[in-house]
């Protein structure tokens, strides 16, 4: 994107489900993953979002960053389209049930943008779906990369359940203190070849073998879920053994 008539373009192209075929692909793919749901008792995990790192591929990394200082209103006009999309989403999700919302922010850090620049083109719109996903009884959690420590205020003035980077999990611990907390599970799961019970348990529960903060909240080696995942490769007996834990935990 280059100007602010391709913004105003985008506005037609970035819709949410609306026929009926559409629908019903999305909740064949619900039905699918509810079935393993229910067969382990695990949570319903629903990604999705795109926001500034949307607009880093859309726009270009270096064009994005000049036209934040140059043209704010026009990055402002097309994170008003990615909400809006974002919020239908997330309506369609929770209606059908999901657990846990994970926002992808991933590129919404500083390693591009000052934290004054994204309080004012993040904060409220990720107030709202936080506050969406709360009001339906689910939690959420944010994906990040790197460049966080600059706007840890800025994060922990919104409600996020945790915020997921690559290698930890950083929570909201429920007790006794609402406070920013770190929780990384052990690389065991990656590692292990052999089914050992009590070692995946213990890379499960995180440091001393204290459980995080959050009930239900799990790690996915391979791309930082906020939810156990399997990943290819993995014994499935692993697997098992890290449900097994996780079902303790809850």
């Amino acid at each position: 994107m280059k100007s602010r008539a391709d913004v105003e373009a985008f506005r037609h192209i970035l819709l949410p489900p609306r026929s009926e075929q559409d629908f019903e692909k999305v909740k064949f793919s619900h039905r699918e993953a509810s079935l393993l749901a229910d067969k382990y008792n695990l949570a319903l995990l629903f990604l999705h979002g795109a926001g500034l790192s949307g607009a880093v591929q859309t726009f270009g990394p270096a064009a994005l960053c000049e036209f934040t200082i140059t043209e704010p209103e026009m990055i402002e006009a097309y994170l008003k389209i990615d909400h809006r999309f974002n919020m239908k989403c997330h309506e369609i999700a929770l209606d059908l049930g999901v657990d846990i919302v994970r926002r992808n922010g991933f590129y919404e850090c500083c390693d591009f943008f000052s934290p004054a620049m994204l309080e004012r083109f993040l904060g409220k719109s990720l107030a709202e779906e936080i506050q969406l996903t709360h009001d339906a009884g689910a939690v959420i959690g944010y994906t990040l990369l790197t460049g966080i420590m600059p706007m840890l205020d800025n994060l922990d003035r919104l409600d996020f359940d945790c915020i997921i980077c690559p290698g930890y999990i950083l929570y909201r611990r429920r007790w006794p203190q609402d406070q920013l907390q770190t929780w990384s599970a052990q690389e065991l799961l990656d590692r292990a070849e052999r089914y050992d019970p009590y070692a995946l348990g213990q890379a499960g529960r995180g440091p001393q073998g204290d459980p995080p903060g959050f009930r239900g909240v799990w790690k996915g080696r391979s791309n930082h879920h906020p939810v156990f995942v399997e990943q290819g490769g993995l014994p499935w007996a692993n697997v098992l053994a890290m449900i097994d834990e996780w079902q303790k935990l809850r």
